[in-house]
């Protein structure tokens, strides 16, 4: 058997070390995985396991079970038996085959967590079309062009290095390709554009001197999943852009970076979900909800029950409540407001107050100061519906 030349043998090496590196880096990232699984279970079979099916309950289902599925194939390809210079042509070929199959399925998992931000972010711009026009087309051209550069460097995966006679190696191993890093730098930029978009609108709230607990907790919630996914896919993009095996294969091939992605995304959700159970109402609606990321709120006594404190004294104007002919009630001006809020579903139980103000009648026209006469507003809620209902408490001259 001819010798193998220094700079060939030094390269075999740094090869061999980079694909067990992988395989550490792998078997880590599938422990996080699993490990983080059945930590949040309960949560899951209490929050997604029941209920209406939306969006966002299939998009978070689908990346807890198929990230699963793609660290299995990833574990499979790298800790297969060893293999020897013996090794059948059938084999090669499977893994020529598997590798970019096993590649393209981590970035569909990677897809996935960046489309459940992207539905996140669509949820709180209810209100504002060009902002969610703005973040639904950097998706799309960030998956566009991704697809695009995977297509110039697909031959790079199937080059699976053959064996080298004398040296047993386990699972299946490609050679380093110092291209792939394009197709991680567009889907950084897009990590960092979509944490951009969830705290603007907290931070557009302070700067014109306004705080929300909701707000606050949601740019919390957008933080702890945005800053370890941005160090992982640094990390991987990094990665990618060096020319040591050792360090560019396991950034690569351990799907490291689909692994703290899906955790994170999940650990968001199940957050948001949980919150949405707290105060009674849907996690869709309390994502979009602009009255409570306008105002001030704390939680009251009663399960979904939540006070609206506003500082600032309202002034109103006199107005005349005419009840029928005989009777009118006349609103103090100036008068210190206290508004409370109640979000859930309604229970057809008596209000907090309502005894004091049952022997009012409630009227049934309102006269202006200008003399016009309109019909007073009426409030009917089915039973068992979601409602939003704000009632306010006045001192009033009867």
């Amino acid at each position: 058997m001819a010798a193998i030349p220094l700079n060939e043998l030094e390269e075999l090496l740094a090869l061999l070390d980079g694909v067990q590196k992988t395989r550490y880096l792998a078997l880590a990232s599938a422990v996080l995985l699993g490990y983080d699984y059945f930590l949040t279970l309960s949560q899951e079979i209490q929050y997604f396991w029941t209920g209406p099916w939306s969006a966002s309950r299939v998009l978070f289902l689908f990346n807890r079970y198929f990230s699963q599925f793609v660290m299995m194939w990833s574990l499979l390809l790298l800790f297969v038996p060893h293999l020897t210079a013996e090794i059948s042509l059938r084999y090669l070929q499977f893994c020529s085959k598997a590798i970019p199959a096993v590649f393209i399925m981590g970035y569909i998992g990677i897809a996935v967590v960046q489309a459940i931000i992207v539905l996140r972010i669509w949820y709180m711009f209810s209100n504002r079309p060009i902002a969610r026009s703005f973040i639904l087309a950097f998706f799309l051209a960030t998956l566009i062009t991704t697809i695009v550069l995977f297509k110039t460097i697909y031959a790079d995966f199937r080059q699976v290095s053959p064996p080298v006679p004398g040296i047993s190696n386990p699972g299946c191993s490609a050679p380093p390709s110092y291209r792939v890093w394009r197709i991680y730098l567009p889907n950084l930029i897009l990590h960092t554009v979509l944490y951009l978009a969830t705290t603007w609108p907290a931070f557009w709230m302070r700067r014109h001197g306004t705080r929300s607990p909701l707000m606050n907790r949601l740019l919390k919630d957008g933080g702890i999943f945005y800053v370890p996914v941005f160090a992982s896919a640094a990390f991987t993009t990094i990665g990618a852009l060096q020319h040591d095996p050792s360090v560019m294969i396991p950034a690569l091939y351990a799907n490291f970076l689909l692994s703290v992605s899906s955790v994170s995304v999940s650990r968001l959700m199940l957050s948001i979900r949980s919150l949405a159970a707290f105060l009674e109402i849907d996690s869709d609606l309390l994502l979009s909800d602009a009255e409570l990321s306008r105002v001030q709120w704390r939680t009251g006594h009663r399960a979904g029950e939540l006070i609206v404190e506003i500082e600032a004294v309202e002034a109103f104007d006199d107005e005349v409540l005419v009840v029928d002919a005989n009777y009118s009630m006349h609103v103090r001006t100036h008068t210190p407001v206290l508004h409370a809020t109640r979000v859930g579903v309604y229970e057809d139980e008596k209000m907090p107050g309502a005894d004091k103000v049952s022997r009012v009648a409630w009227p049934t026209q309102v006269e202006s100061k200008t003399g016009e006469v309109s019909k007073a507003p009426q409030l009917i809620v089915d039973a068992g519906q979601p409602f939003h209902l704000s009632y306010d408490f006045r001192n009033l001259d009867v």
